[in-house]
């Protein structure tokens, strides 16, 4: 999954919601592997009217019913601008 944060986030707070992503992963019985923080980016167009965003990378497998929750939890997140959740090939 990747998550695009508001880049007006510090850095305490980006930890913290980077914490609250993983222990939603967990909660709804994802294993979680690795997660790679990408850090301020420069977007290719605005989004809510930010021209950056902070991008982080979550590695983890779920079960297809659980990301159902995953996805609701996300979409009320305020500090989350945007998330893409795929499959990856293996």
């Amino acid at each position: 999954m990747m998550v695009l944060f508001d880049p007006t986030l510090e850095d305490e707070t980006l930890k913290e919601e980077v914490s609250k992503v993983e222990d939603l992963i967990k909660r709804e019985e994802g294993a979680l592997e690795k997660v790679d923080l990408w850090g301020r980016r420069r977007l290719a167009y605005p989004v809510n009217k930010k021209r950056e965003g902070i991008y982080a990378v979550f590695y983890f497998q779920a079960g297809p019913e659980r990301l159902k929750e995953i996805d609701r939890v996300m979409k009320i997140n305020q500090k989350v601008m945007r998330f893409m959740i795929v499959k990856r090939e293996d």
